[in-house]
């Protein structure tokens, strides 16, 4: 039987390690590719941009689904209306697609000035600090900040050259509109207690896009749940959505 390709791709700071038990809940359906952005993890010797990489890998025969969390979200939003991209149907999980909204979320651009500073002045502190942030207001905060920073040893995340220029990237990254031919192309998945980028994740621009709230769960979701999130994208994948 053919197996259809799942790509996913981790966010800003974290790499592929950030999905735990997420991907393989999908090896008995689809082909599993877990990338590395240039800059995390595997990759991190590879000096390429991440839009140049995204374009690489979404440019391919046969369709792709890609599952992409936080920042890797802007980059899967502006590779899809790209004629060499072949994705099928995409999956964002706790994506903010304008940073100029919602001044009241930590993500917005005078803390992502404010950040990028940090990480100059003190990039132990500010790393710790945003992982913090990220697990803050889960309903298993604690546990959830345990796992984190015995996962991500601060001396295996990208250089703070890497880091600053994705923070850009999102800065100044502006939203699509979403047209009506990818309407049942896009799910948008957010936690509800994800103060990081909160509400305003989905734009009035990007009104078109499906979504799907979290109750409980944090920016960082998959640590507790990855059972629900597998349901949801598995549901999404396979139901052709009648408009």
């Amino acid at each position: 039987m053919h197996k259809s390709n799942i790509i996913f791709l981790h966010g800003w700071l974290f790499d592929s390690r950030i999905w735990y038990k997420l991907p393989e809940m999908f090896n008995n359906q689809y082909n599993i590719e877990i990338h590395d952005l240039p800059g995390y993890g595997t990759n991190k010797n590879d000096i390429q941009s991440h839009e140049n990489y995204c374009l690489k890998i979404f440019s391919r025969n046969e369709p792709c689904f890609v599952v992409a969390y936080s920042y890797s979200g802007l980059l899967a939003l502006n590779a899809i209306s790209n004629p060499q991209c072949n994705i099928r149907k995409m999956i964002l999980i706790n994506s903010k697609f304008d940073s100029s909204t919602n001044n009241d979320q930590l993500i917005n651009q005078e803390n992502i000035k404010n950040l990028i500073k940090s990480l100059d002045i003190d990039r132990v502190g500010a790393i710790k600090k945003f992982m913090f942030e990220c697990t803050r207001y889960s309903q298993t905060s604690k546990s959830d900040y345990k796992n984190i920073i015995e996962i991500f040893d601060v001396d295996s995340l990208p250089s703070n050259e890497i880091l600053k220029s994705n923070l850009m990237y999102m800065n100044k990254f502006k939203p699509m509109t979403i047209t009506n031919n990818l309407y049942d192309k896009i799910l948008s998945i957010v936690s509800n207690n994800d103060k990081l980028i909160g509400e305003s994740s989905v734009t009035p621009e990007n009104k078109n896009i499906i979504k799907y709230h979290l109750d409980g769960l944090g920016h960082i979701p998959f640590i507790n749940g990855s059972q629900k999130i597998y349901t949801i994208i598995k549901r999404f994948l396979e139901v052709e959505r009648k408009i």
